[in-house]
């Protein structure tokens, strides 16, 4: 995601927001609102994804971080998380939540501070730079002003919309709440309701890891260790939860598209996983394959989507589905739902899939396609969800 200047649409005009615009349903204090830990995402997935990303252009890897509004996860990039580890970046956060805070493994340091009552930020010394995902959200106008004195990183309009779906509505400030019911009318926001933690170890298990094996070996040695003991880092990339009904007339219809990002390394990719909910029609003549694998003519398969003139030229002319390797296929006859999971890695006994792996670079594209065979053969799809795994930690 490139980084871009915010520049005002009238930088010599008045300001654009009355007082009602800014102010929040629940005008209130917001001590009793926070009281309970939440430990939740309040963005979406894909948003983390590249948050992250923003994060790794912008932000040092050395010096003080001041993380405004903090929580118990703060969505840094590895490369920070492991700077901050190491003790070369200096994290400090404010929050509304000591719980929350106190299970931030990237924070050196943090404050409990409403902002809105208590706007001065009180940190000896300087810093670099500051990170906030939402906090236009809760702060009012007037206390934003007073603590602009460090640089702070809007990220309001890719990020907001998933948070006004998941997040506290009555909290929100009511110009935000009008852009979101018009946005909402218009269709214009996108949905990614299938929840896609991370899978893997946690960041604070690579770092103590990493720790652990410098004080034996050679710090240089430590993270092709770590990479040939397949102690990868799992990045969520796309997740869809739509019932699609796939027969033999439009079969090897794609379900799910995923894009390796743009600021992964080269030959960074370590495996693939893929995960699919989904089952058959439900019934067949021939019970004796009834709950196996025999005989299933409903099935998935992983396509890599070529690029954008070679699809134009090619597929979109044929409308032909694009040609797959197999990696699920359904239960025969089962009325249940299943949901099945399968890793591809660079490691893999599959000379094939090793070869796929091997090849995908920053900005291919992966699509998980839906296929049946037969007359009567019905593949229902729930859900699917992509990741893919990298090496947790390339350097020390």
């Amino acid at each position: 995601m490139p980084v871009r200047n915010y520049v005002p649409a009238k930088p010599d005009g008045p300001f654009p927001y009355s007082t009602a615009d800014l102010t929040p349903m629940d005008a209130g204090n917001d001590a009793g609102f926070y009281g309970p830990a939440r430990f939740v995402t309040h963005i979406d997935d894909n948003a983390i994804v590249n948050l992250r990303g923003y994060y790794d252009q912008i932000l040092p890897r050395k010096g003080r971080i001041l993380d405004f509004c903090s929580s118990w996860i703060s969505h840094y990039p590895p490369e920070i998380e492991q700077a901050a580890a190491s003790g070369e970046l200096e994290v400090i956060g404010t929050g509304m939540n000591k719980a929350e805070l106190s299970k931030n493994s990237v924070l050196k340091q943090w404050s409990v501070q409403d902002l809105n009552e208590d706007p001065e930020v009180r940190i000896p010394g300087s810093v670099e730079e500051s990170s906030e995902i939402m906090f236009v959200w809760y702060i009012a106008f007037g206390s934003l002003f007073s603590i602009l004195i460090v640089f702070i990183i809007f990220l309001i309009v890719d990020y907001f919309i998933e948070y006004a779906k998941r997040a506290e509505t009555e909290n929100a400030s009511e110009a935000w709440l009008r852009i979101f019911h018009a946005m909402s009318k218009a269709k214009l926001l996108p949905t990614y309701p299938v929840e896609m933690p991370e899978i893997g170890p946690k960041p604070s298990e690579t770092y103590e890891m990493a720790f652990l094996l410098s004080k034996v070996l050679l710090p240089d040695l430590v993270p092709s260790i770590m990479d040939m003991a397949e102690f990868w880092a799992d990045v969520p990339l796309a997740t869809n939860i739509h019932e699609m009904r796939v027969t033999e007339e439009n079969a090897g219809s794609v379900y799910l598209v995923a894009e390796i990002p743009q600021n992964f390394p080269p030959k960074g990719l370590r495996s693939l996983t893929f995960s699919v909910t989904s089952r058959d029609q439900g019934f067949t003549n021939f019970e004796q394959f009834r709950h196996t694998y025999h005989h299933s003519h409903t099935w998935f398969e992983v396509a890599i989507l070529p690029d954008a003139e070679e699809s134009d030229t090619e597929h979109e002319e044929t409308k032909t589905p694009p040609l797959g390797k197999w990696i699920i296929t359904n239960i025969h006859a089962d009325k249940e739902w299943e949901t099945h999971t399968v890793t591809w890695s660079c490691n893999d006994e599959d000379e094939e899939i090793r070869d796929i792996v091997t090849s995908l670079r920053p900005g291919s594209k992966i699509a998980i396609t839906a296929w049946a065979r037969y007359p009567a053969w019905v593949n229902n799809v729930r859900s699917a969800r992509i990741d893919c795994q990298i090496p947790a930690v390339r350097k020390l």
